[in-house]
């Protein structure tokens, strides 16, 4: 699946399930269509994603495995956004978001991204900017400047739409200090496109998750 083979990835992942079925090994049957999913996502295929998520989080429901299950909900919910499927995925967002301390700081990073997403494509302008704020202390949290810089990119991004320039440039600003000097030039050549034509931005992102 990794090397884009699906044809030739189907037969082993049948051999696979009917293994893990025939040995009683649900917690391992859940895993496989995690990874599927991620391996679809990978490939753009996020119609085939969303099923493969579908099918472990409903798996690891079933187990109690609630840990598993949140974290199959961000990826679920963030390919349904991507898929512009944002009033069903608005409760499997926000019921992965009760449990916030299950989750590890790069699952919380989608998650918020996939919650900025929803709520901008609905129009909920200041709740998408809470949710980029809460991606930017996760990012700060991990000492990540690519993801501290690509949420405050978004933010700049979010103020463009409401007309507001002071603060798309002062976003735009401290996303480029927070990349400067550190290897991404393609990133802050975003940024500076950004700050020279703000009004054909056309929502670049520095990275996705």
């Amino acid at each position: 699946m990794a090397c884009g083979q699906a044809r030739e990835a189907k037969p082993w992942f049948r051999r696979a399930q009917a293994l893990l079925r025939a040995h009683g090994l649900p917690e391992d049957f859940a895993l496989a269509y995690f990874n599927l999913g991620l391996d679809f996502g990978w490939m753009k295929k996020l119609a085939l994603g969303k099923a493969a998520f579908r099918r472990s989080t409903a798996l690891y429901r079933q187990l109690g495995r609630k840990e598993e299950l949140r974290q199959g909900q961000v990826l679920l919910g963030y390919t349904m956004v991507l898929l512009g499927e944002l009033d069903a995925a608005l409760p499997i967002l926000m019921e992965a978001g009760r449990d916030l301390e299950l989750l590890a700081p790069f699952d919380r990073v989608l998650l918020h991204l996939a919650e900025a997403e929803l709520h901008l494509g609905q129009g909920r302008f200041a709740m998408a900017e809470e949710a980029l704020a809460r991606r930017f202390r996760v990012g700060s949290e991990l000492e990540d400047p690519k993801v501290m810089a690509d949420s405050l990119y978004r933010m700049a991004y979010l103020k463009n739409r409401l007309r507001d320039d002071w603060a798309v440039r002062t976003f735009l600003t401290e996303a480029q200090a927070c990349i400067a000097g550190l290897g991404y030039p393609e990133a802050e050549a975003r940024i500076m496109t950004f700050m020279q034509h703000p009004g054909e931005s056309g929502g670049l992102r520095i990275c996705s998750r």
